[in-house]
């Protein structure tokens, strides 16, 4: 749980590093930020939800807990630009929308 919570963050900060070459307003304080809320959510929603039902795999290799930490961290990070207001808002949406996919990715293949 805390290997995916990790990996998940630290591949959040790399692409919102690397989405600042694309997105000239988005703040390097944002990236940090957003990756710093991705761990916690990731980690918080791993250990709350895990209950036999939800790390069963009825797909082979894909739970309902790989399915819903990404769109539990899509929407604390949606918190997190609700309240903070990112200086690039639609890139950070746009942003975020990626973030999911690769958040969904990451879960599947550490856990």
């Amino acid at each position: 749980m805390r290997l995916s919570a990790a990996i998940t963050a630290g591949v959040v900060l790399l692409l919102l590093v690397a989405l600042r070459l694309r997105f000239t307003r988005l703040r390097l304080s944002d990236c940090l930020l957003a990756a710093l809320v991705a761990d916690c959510s990731v980690l918080l929603w791993r250990e709350a939800g895990n209950t036999g039902a939800l790390n069963s795999d009825p797909i082979p290799g894909v739970s309902p807990n790989d399915v819903i930490t990404p769109l539990v961290m899509s929407l604390f990070i949606g918190f997190y630009a609700a309240i903070l207001r990112p200086a690039d808002a639609m890139g950070f949406e746009q942003a975020r929308v990626l973030l999911t996919l690769v958040s969904f990715l990451v879960n599947v293949m550490t856990i």
